[in-house]
């Protein structure tokens, strides 16, 4: 089982506001924001070139979180905003479409399962040294 991290989180890009305000995010706002947690059962022969492929996206669209990928499947739990969160379970859904090896309607045997939560209110978004 392979761990995917991106570099950088949301969270602490939006900690001063110079940065907040070149990304547009109001780190005050909750609202954006979202928890997806996610797992997909499929068979991946190529595990190392998916991991990249999810590295990859988390960085361009500044997700932060845990995914495992394995030749078993995907398990993931990612935090960013809520838009960022549903392109890439679209990104995600198409890529294992493009690997599903069933001919006659690919959609219903990709179950890709994702859950999404709010962040609570009471908790800041902005991390204090």
């Amino acid at each position: 089982m392979v761990t995917c991290l991106p570099s950088e989180t949301p969270l602490e890009r939006v900690a001063d506001e110079d940065t907040a305000d070149q990304i547009g995010v109001d780190p005050t706002q909750h609202n954006s924001w979202r928890v997806a947690l996610y797992y997909c059962y499929i068979d991946l022969s190529n595990v190392s070139e998916h991991v990249e492929f999810h590295r990859q996206l988390c960085k361009k669209l500044s997700l932060n979180g845990r995914i495992r990928v394995s030749s078993e499947g995907l398990n993931g739990v990612l935090t960013g905003l809520f838009s960022d969160l549903k392109q890439y379970e679209d990104k995600v859904l198409e890529q294992l479409l493009e690997l599903s090896p069933h001919d006659d309607s690919p959609m219903d045997m990709i179950d890709l399962d994702v859950k999404y939560c709010f962040l609570r209110e009471d908790l800041p978004s902005k991390s204090w040294s």
